[in-house]
């Protein structure tokens, strides 16, 4: 019995372990390439382009003269890496999706997840940058899963934050915050020093965003301390952290300051071998330096430089700032009717590209030149506008706020069970360990052993009763919250490849129902609204008890989802319940999500925030009716009343 005691502590510290490991083996692909003297040059040249594009261009080249018999397929993937790299600065598309397509055929064929997942990663930063947030979007959560699925953590911290770069420019701050801090803290786990000073760099431009000056000089200066401690120097990064570091200052007014860290950048910026973007960024600094300390006409000459930049059409958020700092110049020196010209190209270009923060600053700026053209009437709409769009931005990232909040809340609870179960099953086998010993054992041990099986029936039927218990609405019946989203993974319940919507219902003036009759009735008309919901669903359906009076529902998307909205609400509406108290009338406002795959549902709070959205306005529009995406049925939709 000691030695069965010690086997099955042994046993179940060894699944302990294997259900909280955290840390799985780290995969690099230098340690393979390493192994060859070519891949000892290729990595050494991919470390070049990444500091001094035109350098790696030159030794790549050579190295290709050098080495014309035919390479491993990890080789050549590094070869094409490298050749990306270089070309990214010049823009030249055509060159860039072929090295993309030729880096996918070698992941493909020999099944180089990390590769695919450096490739995802890569071309999310391209989209990024050109303006195509949604495919950017799409790849980098690619990206991010394969290099987990492959352990190649070494690329998490990049992709991160490309992640973060993607939301932020899509207005998603508090995604980007999110994105950011992740990706710093794995890449302090991996003592990654130089893709840590990136992310503090860009967090800070999040905080530079939402105008917290001191957090972002903060979270800025962290970036330049890590930056030095990297054993490589790449000054064109460095640019770009003291010209957003003279940023900072220059909206804390501290122009002594702001004018140090110019310095510091122009120190790291050389004219010849700059990129577009770096040429872009300096002059658009020391004109926004110029304008800070009162010098307009040399602002004015800087500014002029960055839009008769040939390749500044490329770059056309860059281009709408120039405008706007532009029209701020003209404005100081009361040239107004030019500054107009400036903040209307701004405000064009930065709608073309749906920018919405740096337009809703462009309105702003047109109003103050309004004003001063004496047009009090124009300039009272533009600052409508502006205060519009900002309240409208305001409140979005509040609804972002509130929901992260709850969908973290809800992951927590979830990996939670997860690790109740895991450990049910440790201590399942901790049973049978003592049941196989039993049968071997005396009378006396067969005593026990009758003890044990009936004490291991018993922690069955408990087990299954709590684990029925937890995905169950006791009041209802209902299928609660945690029951939905472990349908939308594991599709029991649900068809895995039937496109959904989410229906929300609310019950109306539901507190009054229990205010003036008492909880106890109110508990009938939760039940009875469960009820007559539940008559209306079909196979393959799902209805679950969200929380207080309100009811989510998964139905099928087709052609009769409208009339079955329109039932189910009459259903509701045109009856009375039947209740202790008399006869009660109820109603509900419903608000219905835009059509998906259960696969798409998870993970992506869009839909849900899509329903709740609509049932608000149901709630705020009258109530008692039904409120469809106001895009997707522009012609045929209509509120259910």
């Amino acid at each position: 019995m000691f030695v069965a005691i010690i086997i099955n502590e042994l046993w179940i510290q060894a699944d302990y372990n294997k259900y909280n490991a955290t840390t799985p083996t780290q995969f690099h692909p230098d340690n393979i390439v390493s192994s060859t003297s070519n891949g000892k040059q290729l990595i050494k040249i991919r470390e070049l382009s990444s500091v001094d594009p035109q350098k790696a261009r030159d030794a790549i080249h050579q190295f290709d003269i050098a080495h014309s018999e035919d390479l491993t397929p990890i080789e050549n993937a590094y070869r094409l890496l490298i050749l990306l790299s270089i070309e990214w600065p010049n823009k030249n598309q055509e060159t860039i999706d072929k090295y993309i397509k030729e880096l996918h055929l070698i992941a493909d064929k020999e099944q180089y997840d990390w590769l695919k997942a450096t490739v995802y990663i890569d071309q999310a930063g391209i989209y990024a940058r050109h303006n195509k947030t949604e495919q950017g979007k799409e790849l980098i959560i690619k990206g991010i899963e394969l290099a987990k699925k492959s352990n190649a953590l070494y690329l998490l911290p990049r992709a991160y934050n490309t992640a973060g770069f993607v939301s932020n420019t899509s207005n998603k701050l508090i995604h980007a915050q999110d994105y950011f801090m992740q990706g710093i803290d794995i890449a302090n786990q991996l003592s990654m020093i130089e893709e840590n000073a990136k992310l503090h760099n860009n967090l800070a431009v999040v905080y530079m965003v939402i105008k917290d000056w001191n957090k972002a000089l903060e979270t800025i200066i962290i970036a330049n301390k890590l930056y030095k401690e990297s054993p490589i120097e790449n000054k064109s990064i460095m640019h770009i952290f003291y010209s957003n570091k003279a940023r900072i200052y220059g909206h804390l007014n501290n122009k002594e300051e702001s004018k140090r860290a110019i310095d510091d950048a122009d120190l790291y910026y050389n004219e010849k071998t700059a990129s577009p973007r770096s040429r872009i960024l300096h002059w658009k600094g020391h004109s926004t330096l110029m304008l800070l300390l009162g010098k307009y006409a040399e602002a004015k000459k800087l500014a002029e430089q960055c839009l008769s930049y040939p390749l500044i059409k490329s770059y056309p958020h860059e281009e709408g700032q120039c405008n706007l700092l532009q029209s701020k110049i003209l404005l100081k020196q009361h040239e107004y009717n030019e500054a107009l010209v400036n903040i209307n190209k701004s405000i064009y270009l930065f709608s073309l590209i749906k920018h919405d923060r740096s337009l809703t600053r462009a309105y702003l700026q047109k109003g103050d030149v309004l004003i001063s053209l004496k047009r009090d009437r124009e300039a009272l709409y533009a600052y409508k506008l502006h205060y519009q769009r900002d309240k409208e931005q305001f409140l979005n990232e509040m609804y972002d706020v509130v929901h992260s909040v709850a969908t973290r809340k809800i992951s927590q609870e979830r990996d939670l069970l997860d690790i109740k179960n895991k450990l049910a099953e440790a201590l399942l086998s901790k049973q049978k360990l003592h049941l196989n010993i039993a049968f071997v054992c005396t009378i006396i041990i067969i005593m026990i052993l009758l003890l044990v099986v009936r004490q291991v029936v018993k922690i069955r039927k408990t087990n299954k009763e709590l684990e029925t218990l937890s995905y169950i609405d006791t009041l209802t019946g209902l299928y609660n919250r945690r029951y939905y989203y472990q349908q939308l993974t594991q599709c029991n319940a649900i068809n895995a490849k039937n496109k959904y919507r989410i229906i929300l219902f609310d019950i109306d003036n539901f507190k009054l129902v229990n205010d003036q009759y008492g909880h106890d009735i109110g508990d009938e008309v939760l039940v009875e609204m469960s009820n007559r919901i539940s008559l209306s669903l079909l196979d393959k359906e799902l209805l679950t008890r969200w929380g207080g009076e309100e009811f989510l529902a998964l139905l099928e998307d087709n052609e009769q989802l409208i009339s079955r909205v329109e039932a189910i609400r009459k259903t509701i509406s045109e009856q009375p319940f039947l209740t202790k108290a008399g006869e009660l009338p109820i109603t509900s406002s419903i608000g219905v999500s835009f059509s998906a795959l259960p696969s798409e549902i998870d993970g992506n709070d869009d839909y849900f925030r899509k329903a709740d959205k609509n049932l608000y306005e149901a709630k705020r529009s009258g109530k008692n009716k039904a409120i469809f995406p106001s895009v997707e049925y522009s012609n045929r939709s209509r509120e259910l009343k």
